[in-house]
């Protein structure tokens, strides 16, 4: 057992959400980060020299092996749980960038009513009508709150499109039901197929309003606000599954790591698998992992000043996060379910959790 020097905040999972929440703290504090990864290295040059379709595609290389770990799912209530053993279309990554990694790259703005449906389905219904237990909720944020965070985002990963609503106005060829951009996307969308110039004329015809797909693959070479420059996209088809091989889509291995690997404050320890987290009266104190050496439990302990930030994708969190805190014997008046941003992820923060 080895006690590492102690860290400010440690993240477990260096996936989109990780990485940048370590970014953020990184360049806004001088707190110490330590991003915890249990897959292994990933760089570009990885890509470029094995996108072997049968590995990638079939075998699916970049996903969790559920021989390692899995999830178990239950038919009905009266069945007993059996492993998971084919994700189908839930792959959960594994290495640097997680599943940002070998992600499509379509990204959608969720809609203005999403944040506001309980409101909606009350006006709707009635309260008479919506059982007292109904589960949704409203967010704790509009879409006007997030629209500038959006903006940031799409900015970072210089998403192609076409505004379809553009302060209010709606713009035919972009998506006229989508809520009101204050910018255009950062880069024009990206070009038609045969085979979608085929199907957009046809659904025109049936008055439907097409529109291509903001993508985070490139339609022309881009430099973002971090000064991280990316060529265009070579439409070689090989996004969804696979990391790209000229780096044209966006991924926390060639957006966010070349930004942290330059910032001292930063630790970044790939092969590092969570077991559980440390804590004592009520507070978290630190996490227990296996190294690369898949021998030695190794904890890393927080000096006191901040906590422990737990971060992975939301289709991983049901089944990985609360485990950690079980494995723990960490109470769930412990932890408190942040809502999902969009994206699909979600943060897990300890009530202790207090910045110095």
């Amino acid at each position: 057992m080895t006690n590492l020097k102690p860290v400010d905040v440690a993240i477990i999972g260096g996936g989109w959400t990780g990485l940048l929440t370590a970014k953020e703290i990184t360049e806004k504090t001088s707190l110490s980060v330590a991003v915890f990864e249990r897959g292994g290295p990933r760089k570009l040059a990885d890509y470029a020299v094995t996108m072997d379709e049968l590995d990638y595609n079939i075998r699916l290389r970049m996903m969790q092996n559920t021989a390692e770990e899995t999830i178990t799912h239950r038919h009905s209530l009266k069945d007993s749980a059996v492993p998971v053993r084919q994700h189908g279309s839930f792959h959960p990554g594994t290495g640097t960038g997680g599943a940002g990694e070998h992600w499509g790259g379509a990204s959608f703005r969720f809609l203005p009513d999403v944040f506001t449906l309980r409101t909606h389905l009350l006006q709707k219904h009635g309260a008479a009508k919506l059982h007292e237990d109904l589960s949704i909720q409203d967010w704790a944020v509009t879409y006007d709150d997030l629209e500038p965070r959006y903006w940031k985002a799409e900015q970072m990963m210089g998403i192609s499109g076409k505004a379809g609503n553009l302060r209010g106005q709606k713009i035919d060829g972009g998506n006229i039901f989508e809520g009101p951009r204050q910018q255009e996307y950062p880069t024009p969308p990206l070009k038609h197929s045969y085979a979608s110039s085929m199907f957009e004329a046809a659904v025109r015809r049936l008055g439907y309003h097409p529109y291509l797909t903001p993508a985070a693959n490139l339609s022309e070479p881009y430099k973002n606000p971090d000064g991280i420059m990316r060529g265009a996209c070579q439409y070689c088809g090989h996004c969804q599954r696979f990391g790209c091989m000229v780096g044209a889509k966006a991924q926390p291995s060639n957006l966010l790591m070349p930004v942290l690997g330059r910032r001292k404050n930063f630790e970044f320890r790939t092969g590092s698998w969570v077991r559980r987290i440390v804590h004592k009266d009520g507070r978290a104190t630190g996490i227990q992992f296996t190294g690369e050496n898949a021998r030695a439990v190794l904890p890393t302990r927080l000096d006191g000043r901040a906590g422990v930030l737990h971060v992975e994708q939301l289709a991983a969190a049901v089944a990985f996060q609360n485990r950690h805190a079980l494995r723990s014997k960490h109470a769930q008046r412990h932890a408190r379910p942040q809502p999902h941003a969009p994206g699909g992820t979600i943060a897990i923060a300890f009530r202790r959790w207090s910045w110095p």
